[in-house]
């Protein structure tokens, strides 16, 4: 079953679970950067996982995505900060601050890391939180060039997870909208389709 395929208003709890969880997972490959998705919570979440990757030198750089909140400072530069705060050096560190969705991180990342490096072949370690990886990872294959690569890397909320997402509501709540969102897109067309695991 193709992802297109499925009805975002009558998706089954087994659905919802294969289409956010399943055959989601880090193979440990060493990256050129680390993308790391902005949120309200990426300080909670995201970016401590991003800071593991960079320690265990899995990459040499964190690319930061996330613009402007309600006026604010970016999620970006937010996230910089706390960055630094964790002995990130600022030179190992690149911004992205316009994105205001997932698609607008991979578009804007990409004119940033087509900036930054000469190689033309890079590896893209993926940070966001395991809920929401299934969309970076066709926003990637959406949009990334043919000669970039990718590794997805999830990192763990306290509620939306595996086998466990539909016991508290907020959490169910919060992935039920992503995987109708996401049919949705795919749907239009705006991600590219996929098969199910």
């Amino acid at each position: 079953m193709r992802i297109s395929d499925l009805n975002p208003e009558s998706l089954t709890q087994d659905q919802v679970e294969r289409l956010l969880f399943t055959g989601i997972f880090d193979d440990e490959k060493i990256g050129d950067c680390i993308l790391v998705f902005g949120s309200t919570n990426s300080l909670s979440y995201r970016l401590p996982g991003a800071i593991k990757l960079y320690h265990k030198k899995r990459a040499p750089y964190l690319l930061l995505s996330g613009g402007t909140v309600k006026g604010m400072i970016s999620e970006a530069e937010i996230m910089k900060q706390k960055a630094i705060s964790l002995k990130v050096p600022e030179s190992a560190i690149l911004i992205e601050d316009r994105s205001t969705n997932t698609k607008e991180n991979i578009l804007f990342s990409l004119e940033i890391l087509k900036n930054t490096f000469s190689k033309q072949k890079l590896h893209i370690l993926l940070v966001t939180t395991m809920f929401h990886m299934r969309r970076c990872i066709l926003s990637a294959e959406t949009f990334f060039p043919a000669n970039y690569t990718y590794t997805s890397c999830p990192v763990k909320d306290l509620n939306t997870l595996p086998g466990i997402w539909y016991k508290n509501p907020k959490a169910k709540n919060r992935a039920l909208n992503e995987a109708k969102n996401l049919v949705r897109y795919v749907q239009s067309g705006e991600l590219k389709d996929s098969l199910l695991d």
